[in-house]
């Protein structure tokens, strides 16, 4: 069950990620760099309120199956009502903050502070950003019910359709060559998030038979702040590596334009959508907080061994998508994009091996260590940033994210040793991976110094995309994976 639960989350969350990157890359040639820069900038600040809420319900998941195992149905009930009632709260407060920040952004444009035309966006989007924020905090209400009942697998299938219709909006505004408003971009991005609302609450009424009882309500408000307070160290977490999105970028916006802005924002959507790829391959170990550390332990050898050498090759492909993109899609500063997603990179990798002995750490509710390392990484990401995007542009950026990476990285290895036990013997158990890992990191600098040059070689392309094909062709995860998803389509 677990496998196949990683499994699916690993195929919905590549689908997401590859649909999500070719809509941005549409987007950017219908509205322009600058412009999508601008609305980018302006998305990133809905993203935080959204932040807030998801990490109530990382712990809804763990309440609600821990409760299959010990105080039975009458608690999961109020859980359930408890967790509806706060939803509404939160999709309350997002249209209230959407409407005053379309009433004070004419206020703010006359300050002077980010660009004149980012607040004609806030003044004129809000509305429907606060829309689209709604739609996905009720999305991941439902999800988190669908991933208690032990199907993830159809949590992550639910949510592949709304990407589609985005991009499937996205192509005939292309083909048509209309000229495409940027009322008529977020209006598309309400309707794929619409999409992926309506799937997964038909997918949990037909998972999950409980139904909302208002004779529980009074119980359930007493239960509120519980959920806030288990959630607190997950919610200021996720809020502060949110944070640091629309900070990076309103202060590239102001230093170094909306075009800079655009540059960050591929790049990192590439990042972050194989960060979650990743990340929902390793969030099967929310579910393994109740055994020991001997389970845990073994389980992130396995996955290690699976994931190290794919990891470092997806990134190489993303390097190789980005170094096409820049050269005949959408016009930046090539050499600077591929240094940014370079340093980047490393960054990136060193969550994406962390995170399994961080979901773990969640999984046996350490609040205090997540909320304290978390407090010191975000300010000093913030100094960092403040510090270094005036004085080297886009790639302070991705200086001060690398620096914050590897201090997480080694706090939480350094946590998860001393609150559950040692993480294995982790160098033995990749010896045999070297000569993968070593290829893999060949091919990642080799598509690099593509993207960087003046003009795509695409005899080197395709020699490089080959060589990645060959590379993960032979991982044992791809073998895996194949069989493990066959095997359930034939069910």
């Amino acid at each position: 069950m677990l496998f196949r639960n990683a499994s699916w989350s690993a195929v919905a969350s590549a689908y997401r990620s590859g649909v999500g990157l070719v809509s941005a890359f549409l987007a950017v040639r219908l509205l322009g760099a600058e412009n999508y820069g601008n609305i980018a900038t302006l998305i990133s600040v809905f993203a935080l309120y959204l932040s807030l809420i998801s990490g109530v319900f990382i712990v809804l998941v763990a309440k609600l199956m821990a409760s299959d195992n010990t105080t039975g149905t009458s608690d999961k009930t109020i859980l359930f009502v408890a967790a509806n009632v706060l939803t509404i709260l939160s999709v309350v407060g997002i249209l209230g903050f959407a409407l005053l920040l379309s009433i004070l952004a004419p206020g703010f444009q006359e300050s002077g502070a980010i660009s004149r035309v980012f607040w004609d966006y806030a003044q004129s989007g809000s509305f429907f950003l606060g829309i689209l924020t709604a739609l996905q905090i009720y999305s991941a209400l439902n999800s988190a019910m669908i991933e208690s009942a032990g199907r993830l697998d159809m949590a992550m299938k639910s949510q592949m359709l709304g990407p589609t219709v985005v991009l499937i909006g996205l192509l005939v505004l292309f083909s048509t060559q209309s000229q495409v408003a940027v009322s008529m971009y977020l209006l598309l991005l309400c309707a794929g998030a619409a999409t992926d609302m309506l799937m997964l609450w038909a997918t949990r009424r037909a998972l999950i038979l409980e139904r909302l009882s208002l004779d529980r309500l009074p119980q359930a408000m007493k239960r509120i702040p519980d959920l806030l307070k288990s959630g607190s160290a997950i919610q200021f977490s996720a809020f502060m590596n949110i944070f640091l999105e629309p900070l990076n970028k309103l202060t590239l916006n102001h230093f170094a334009g909306g075009m800079a802005v655009t540059s960050y924002d591929l790049a990192m959507k590439v990042i972050w959508g194989l960060q979650g790829l990743f990340s929902a391959v390793t969030r099967v170990f929310l579910h393994l907080g109740s055994h020991g550390a001997d389970v845990i332990v073994r389980s992130y050898v396995r996955v290690m061994t699976l994931i190290a050498v794919p990891a470092l090759a997806a990134h190489a492909l993303g390097a190789l998508l980005l170094s096409f993109a820049i050269h005949h899609w959408v016009s930046v500063e090539q050499d600077q994009m591929m240094a940014f997603f370079g340093v980047a990179t490393l960054s990136n990798l060193a969550m994406i091996y962390i995170t399994p002995l961080y979901v773990s750490l969640i999984g046996k509710d350490d609040r205090r260590f997540l909320f304290q390392n978390q407090l010191r990484l975000t300010i000093s990401n913030i100094a960092a940033s403040l510090l270094l995007i005036p004085m080297f542009g886009l790639i302070g950026a991705a200086v001060g994210l690398f620096c914050a990476a590897l201090y997480n990285s080694a706090a939480i290895y350094m946590r998860f040793q001393k609150v559950i036990g040692p993480a294995g013997n982790i160098r033995h158990a990749l010896a045999g991976r070297l000569w993968g890992f070593f290829m893999a990191a060949m091919l990642l600098i080799a598509s690099l110094f593509l993207g960087a040059t003046h003009e795509l070689n695409m005899l080197a392309f395709a020699a490089i995309a080959g060589g990645l094909f060959l590379l993960v062709a032979k991982e044992p995860i791809t073998e895996e994976l194949s069989r493990r998803l066959t095997t359930g389509a034939g069910r």
